[in-house]
């Protein structure tokens, strides 16, 4: 059996694998993130859109676990062409979620990297899919949670061998 810091860790990680893989999250309720969205970027008109939630933390996600990618790394792990990426980035830089990065050693090279606020959102986003997917399961017994952490672990390497 886990205890409830592996569990913790087995869902996150699992979180993370099903945004890697594209999965959309479905599993929110429109006023769920509607109230993410508000404790996140407040009455700003110049938001997301409700829905743009999940892609934002799709794409922070994918550049916080890279660390500060470059724009072609980043395009390659998203799977969408370079000008795509750049679209994106440039919306999130005028926003403030994210920074671009001259490398120190070869100025040719820029990298993108979570500013405070999109690290702000990136961490709250976490917190509330987490808090989600905890609560959707807390429907099961410990080893019924065992069980299903373990086919799903066996889901997500069938699906990350087929990339």
């Amino acid at each position: 059996m886990t205890d409830n810091n592996q569990d913790d860790d087995v869902v996150l990680q699992l979180m993370r694998s099903a945004t890697r893989l594209g999965i959309k999250f479905e599993i929110s309720t429109p006023a769920e993130l509607l109230k993410m969205q508000r404790q996140i970027f407040g009455d700003e008109s110049n938001t997301p859109h409700l829905f743009d939630l999940q892609g934002y933390y799709h794409i922070g996600s994918t550049i916080h676990e890279m660390g500060s990618p470059t724009m072609g790394e980043l395009a390659k792990k998203l799977d969408v062409p370079l000008s795509t990426t750049t679209r994106m980035v440039t919306w999130l830089v005028d926003n403030e979620y994210v920074h671009r990065i001259v490398d120190e050693n070869d100025r040719r090279i820029v990298r993108i990297a979570l500013a405070d606020k999109g690290m702000q959102v990136y961490e709250v986003a976490t917190q509330f899919f987490a808090q989600i997917i905890k609560h959707n399961l807390s429907v099961l017994t410990e080893e019924e949670r065992a069980i299903l952490f373990t086919l799903l672990h066996k889901i997500v390497r069938g699906l990350l061998n087929q990339e």
